[in-house]
């Protein structure tokens, strides 16, 4: 007799990153989204995952914020990075001030550097 073994699917786990995080965050308390809404939207499997960014991410800022705060310190004219200033410079402000972490400092430069609106 034949031993049958059924296999499960294995779910796949993405990573998202800071930037889409805080996206995804800001459009939840503008009221744009709701938690099923945005888990159907960006294809979100954890029911709970978007939950738990509300609860982590909401008291930080928006990358827009971020953006606004770096342009009154000229990290950002017109628009555009300043040339004069260096990556490390922008994110060691984001690590002090913020108490972010490496990759997400390097998540919200990106967004500067218009890699992901």
């Amino acid at each position: 007799m034949e031993k049958r073994t059924e296999h499960k699917k294995k779910r796949s786990q993405r990573d998202y990153s800071l930037a889409f995080k805080l996206q995804l965050v800001g459009e939840l308390e503008r009221g744009e989204l709701n938690f099923s809404q945005a888990n159907k939207k960006y294809g979100i499997q954890g029911h709970t995952t978007v939950s738990k960014w509300l609860r982590k991410y909401s008291t930080l800022e928006t990358p827009a914020e971020f953006k606004k705060m770096s342009e009154e310190k000229e990290f950002i004219i017109g628009g555009k990075l300043n040339p004069k200033i260096k990556a490390k410079e922008i994110t060691n402000w984001l690590k002090e001030e913020f108490e972010l972490g490496h990759g997400h400092a390097m998540a919200i430069y990106a967004t500067f550097k218009g890699k992901f609106e």
